[in-house]
């Protein structure tokens, strides 16, 4: 009958914030899966919704030799490796500290996009994040939390 006590009152420490907090802490020890995935979906020219980004202008095209099609938002590689996460909250965001964001921002607006449409995760990836990397470490802390 002890151990069940034991295992009871562990339970009790069990609460919603711990839980997120447990969370986060997944996202946050994933955050190159993350961000990997975040910048995947625009190098293949979609936003977080799973909408194409705006084309290149001709011009981007013909002077500057960017692919025909969906912008990529990708030149030398430094706005993506500037992606980063806040995991100190739900929800988690997705943000880059390029110095080139904020005329990204201003060039997605101009083109009728919302920027912030390009961070976060489409749902396939955000299934993905969870079931391959999330609930896994969720199993863990639980195994380990009710051990007694």
């Amino acid at each position: 009958m002890g151990k069940v006590l034991q295992l009871v009152a562990k339970l009790n420490q069990l609460t919603v914030s711990r839980l997120n907090e447990e969370v986060l802490a997944s996202i946050e020890r994933h955050e190159t899966v993350v961000t990997n995935m975040n910048t995947d979906q625009l190098f293949q020219g979609q936003d977080s919704k799973g909408n194409s980004l705006p084309d290149y202008s001709e011009r981007s095209v013909t002077v500057f030799g960017k692919p025909s099609g969906p912008m990529r938002l990708f030149d030398s590689g430094a706005f993506y490796r500037g992606f980063f996460l806040d995991t100190s909250k739900f929800p988690v965001v997705i943000f880059s500290n390029d110095s080139k964001t904020g005329k990204i921002a201003e060039l997605l607006a101009a083109r009728g996009e919302n920027p912030d449409d390009i961070y976060g995760l489409q749902k396939h990836n955000l299934t993905d994040l969870a079931k391959s990397y999330v609930l896994p470490d969720l199993k863990k802390f639980f195994r380990n939390f009710i051990h007694v």
